[in-house]
């Protein structure tokens, strides 16, 4: 199909793309890229999926971002061999069965978006690996999703989830979950059967209490917390031995308190580790009121002996030296006191 064929069969579609759409076709590309930019003009962008785009089966690669389109059609089944599907920042209010038709597809990106519901046939996509909800209307997750044995990495941030459903929980594959900018007060201890996870965002939510459960996580390297009521971290998580990033900036913080918390995880166990160590044995005795001594410290008391002997030793040299200075002197003295004849007499 020629462009002149394309254009006369929609002059809804913006020229670019339609040129882009040709291209895939003669070439055969196995990727279609017809986003926008956030900032181009409405003229610009396109209201639907077009069409043209459904003869293209060798697709693998769709990305039909920051656009104005509303609804996903359901031609959208015949491309088969789909593994990468982004309709970020559009319009889109449902989520067609005929996406989940789609066994090869590994990413599925709808974020930014106004979708309330997620349906009960989103498990069919028995191959996928990541899923973005994020900045959508979400309420719930459908319990089938627990089906989805290969999802590595989930973002429902920026939805209207009030509690983190136990489907959730039992995605033992996870390594990324994010349920930043919700409604979630509490943390299931069910959190624990995600030993995979490296990455948890829970961040600007309402939660109050992290429980104990969150400190079983060994894979976990990064933790964000931030803004939420959160008053005292339990001292296990500074145990979990690959975590490099603990964010918990805006939180009422008691234990560790912000002082110690902003400077991150590696001051935080420090923090801990004094806590724990035993109080110094430098006290005054209540009973004696008398500052303790040094006999636990024999090489200390040795040393100090040595100076008194040899204190005691230089002062009775001293006193033996003047003894003596003096001794001479006065017999000096009196020597020179006698007659000369007596002297004399003496020296003879």
């Amino acid at each position: 199909m020629s462009i002149n064929d394309l254009l006369e069969k929609t002059m809804t579609i913006p020229k670019h793309f339609l040129l882009r759409i040709e291209e895939a076709g003669e070439k055969q590309l196995e990727a279609l890229d017809l986003s926008n930019d956030q900032d181009a003009k409405n003229k610009d962008k396109l209201t639907e999926i077009p069409p043209q785009i459904f003869e293209l089966k060798q697709l693998r690669y769709l990305i039909v971002s920051s656009n104005n389109i509303s609804i996903i059609p359901n031609d959208i089944r015949q491309l088969v061999n789909l593994k990468w599907l982004e309709l970020r920042d559009n319009k889109i209010e449902k989520i067609p069965e005929a996406i989940t038709n789609f066994s090869e597809l590994i990413t599925l990106g709808l974020s930014h978006n106004i979708i309330e519901i997620i349906p009960e046939a989103i498990t069919n996509l028995t191959n996928i690996e990541t899923l973005d909800f994020s900045h959508n209307r979400i309420e719930e997750i459908p319990e089938a999703s627990t089906n989805l044995t290969h999802l590595t990495a989930l973002d429902l941030s920026d939805n209207e989830i009030t509690n983190i459903p136990e489907v959730v929980t039992n995605l033992s594959s996870l390594t990324m979950l994010g349920l930043a900018y919700n409604q979630i007060v509490n943390i299931p201890e069910a959190i624990a059967n995600l030993s995979k996870l490296t990455n948890l965002n829970l961040s600007n939510n309402q939660i109050v209490n992290i429980p104990e459960a969150v400190t079983n996580l060994p894979q976990l390297k990064t933790l964000n917390l931030a803004n939420n009521e959160i008053e005292n971290i339990p001292e296990a998580i500074v145990n979990l031995p690959n975590l490099t990033t603990l964010e918990l900036n805006d939180n009422p913080l008691k234990s560790p308190p912000w002082e110690i918390a902003k400077h991150g995880i590696n001051a935080i166990r420090e923090y801990f580790q004094q806590l724990t160590q035993p109080e110094p044995e430098n006290y005054i005795d209540e009973e004696k009121n008398t500052p303790p001594t040094n006999n636990d410290n024999p090489s200390q008391e040795k040393t100090t002996n040595w100076y008194l002997v040899a204190i005691m030793a230089l002062t009775i040299a001293i006193v033996g030296i003047l003894s003596n200075t003096l001794f001479n002197k006065n017999f000096q003295n009196r020597f020179n006191l006698e007659s000369p004849s007596e002297n004399q007499e003496n020296l003879n």
